[in-house]
């Protein structure tokens, strides 16, 4: 499958799981991030020597350190050397975006999807999230991270017996839409229920538009125009289910 999108995009969609599960996609972290230092114009080319930098951005600051230490060293243990956070519900200083801007590797982490979206729609950071990864940037997402990069998180409310708790009360395809980098939804944490199955079938022919169900362990890496599975998932389109 590809994205029809004129410049490189670079975006791992974490589905969830354990580090050891998920080696393989920071694995692909690391390849995209060096890949984009190769494409830097001859003034920017003295930072290949700067170390690797990611941004971790938690769906609400409250109790977020934890996971923020957790994420350091993952990713450490594949060449990241420094690592910043930022608050997604406090707009940011020009100095914060100026980072944000200049990390190799933005990671929104998992979490609750409609707090999150609320959270960086308000504070003003989800125009900077979608100039990052169009300018070519490196944007990874875990559960409701990946969510966030596509049209909307309605999925967010699927399957019936998992849901995030729309506490902040958005409503409406409007309040919905997310960064829409790329042309399908996600839904992660894919299981063999029949409950999901049914639906997210209804979702994908409602929606016209591929579903991508991702078992935790495995992930999407969408680079330029393709988008490649790593691990096991499925692909609801209109009334088809097709296993990958």
């Amino acid at each position: 499958m590809r994205v029809n999108q004129k410049k490189t995009l670079r975006l791992v969609l974490y589905s969830g799981g354990q580090a050891r599960t998920n080696h393989r996609l920071h694995q692909e972290v690391l390849r995209l991030a060096l890949d984009r230092r190769k494409e830097r114009p001859p003034a920017l080319r003295n930072l290949q020597k700067h170390p690797l930098t990611l941004t971790y951005i938690p769906y609400m600051d409250e109790g977020a350190e934890l996971y923020f230490l957790r994420a350091m060293r993952r990713y450490r243990s594949v060449g990241i050397q420094r690592f910043f956070t930022i608050d997604p519900a406090v707009p940011p200083h020009a100095s914060e975006i100026e980072l944000l801007l200049k990390s190799d590797v933005i990671y929104l982490a998992g979490g609750n999807t409609y707090t999150f979206l609320y959270h960086l729609r308000r504070s003003g950071l989800l125009k900077h999230l979608k100039r990052f990864a169009q300018e070519g940037g490196v944007l990874a997402g875990l559960s409701a991270g990946a969510i966030l990069m596509t049209p909307s998180i309605a999925l967010a409310g699927i399957p019936s017996y998992d849901v995030d708790e729309n506490e902040v009360g958005l409503k409406g395809d409007s309040a919905l839409q997310a960064l829409a980098l790329v042309p399908f939804e996600f839904s992660p944490h894919d299981t063999s229920s029949e409950i999901r199955k049914k639906e997210l079938m209804q979702h994908a022919q409602a929606i016209d538009k591929p579903v991508f169900s991702v078992a935790d362990g495995s992930g999407l890496v969408v680079e330029g125009e393709s988008i490649r599975l790593i691990g096991s998932g499925k692909i609801y389109f209109r009334s088809g289910l097709y296993k990958l």
